[in-house]
């Protein structure tokens, strides 16, 4: 009989048993994912709410876009609540989250970092991934339809979830295990460990069938602009949030500027825009000019983003 999905224990037996090998375990299918694309998720259970940053490729400089911006937004939220009827889905673990369980043998805490960058809802998980509801097959479907008519396929593709925040108000009947890290806030954040990471059927074929893909993945030491820790002092929350959302979009951007054209000072601008409409707005800086600090760190990945001036079109 075919499981939908698996625990990383179960799927190592699997493993073992199919290839006639012993050197699968948890751990070992961990660092596959990091290298490799193959997803892992957690299953979560119980009444979490899902808040998210994602990237629109609109300019909001441009008032007629704003509420185009505001209406995508909206189905997003729509398509979210949708993935998680019935209090039962998946969310996929992000690159970074993967990379930490691996050298944190504790668990992972899930409370200042983009651990989570997409859904998956429990009845797609036995389904290959082109048919799955994925957001970009529920956007390819909607693109004929306002909002999302305003935008050609190209542009469709790059809308995504640069990260997805589960909390929770209620302690009891809710997996992951729910953990608060403010005794003055009602709000619980899941704390992870091995055994709540899942593999799906479709992706443990690609490990069985030798059908993996290398995955583009940042060097420990380019990471840790994006790891926030609760050891930083002196900034609330709230702002090293906005900051880490900052520097996820600067890094997903900047990642696919094909032609090398963004520039710090333009991405700084670019960046400040799109989360002015955010929940992270009250705590941007007053000027995209004071934004560029917090994507400094970032920009030194990509030396085209420190030349002076806008490239030429020769370049």
């Amino acid at each position: 009989m075919i499981l939908p999905y698996y625990t990383l224990e179960q799927a190592s037996s699997v493993l073992n048993n199919k290839l006639k090998s012993d050197i699968y375990n948890p751990k070992s299918i961990l660092v596959l994912a990091l290298n490799y694309q193959i997803d892992l998720h957690v299953h979560f259970y119980g009444d979490w709410k899902l808040d998210f940053d994602c990237h629109i490729p609109l300019d909001l400089t441009n008032i007629k876009n704003k509420s185009i911006y505001s209406a995508m937004i909206y189905e997003l939220e729509i398509f979210l609540r949708k993935s998680s009827l019935w209090s039962s889905f998946f969310l996929r673990l992000s690159v970074n989250a993967i990379d930490y369980l691996i050298v944190n043998k504790k668990g992972l805490a899930v409370n200042e970092a983009t651990w989570f960058d997409a859904v998956l809802c429990l009845k797609d998980a036995l389904k290959p991934e082109i048919e799955q509801n994925s957001l970009q097959n529920y956007l390819l479907r909607e693109i004929e339809h306002p909002p999302f008519s305003s935008l050609d396929e190209s542009e469709i593709r790059e809308v995504s979830f640069l990260a997805i925040y589960p909390t929770t108000s209620k302690y009891e009947e809710t997996k992951p295990k729910p953990i608060k890290y403010d005794d003055e806030e009602d709000i619980f954040y899941p704390f992870l460990k091995l055994n709540n990471v899942f593999i799906t059927h479709a992706q443990l074929e690609k490990i069985i069938n030798s059908s993996l893909v290398e995955r583009n993945v940042l060097k420990n030491n380019e990471r840790k602009a994006h790891l926030i820790t609760s050891a930083q002092r002196g900034v609330s929350k709230e702002k090293q949030n906005a900051k880490l959302a900052a520097q996820t979009l600067a890094d997903f951007l900047w990642r696919n500027d094909k032609d090398k054209r963004i520039r710090i000072k333009e991405m700084a601008i670019n960046v400040r825009a799109e989360l002015f409409y955010t929940n992270h707005s009250s705590q941007l800086p007053e000027k995209a000019e004071s934004l560029e600090d917090w994507i400094r760190e970032i920009a030194e990945k990509y030396p085209h983003s420190r030349k002076g001036g806008r490239p030429s079109n020769r370049e």
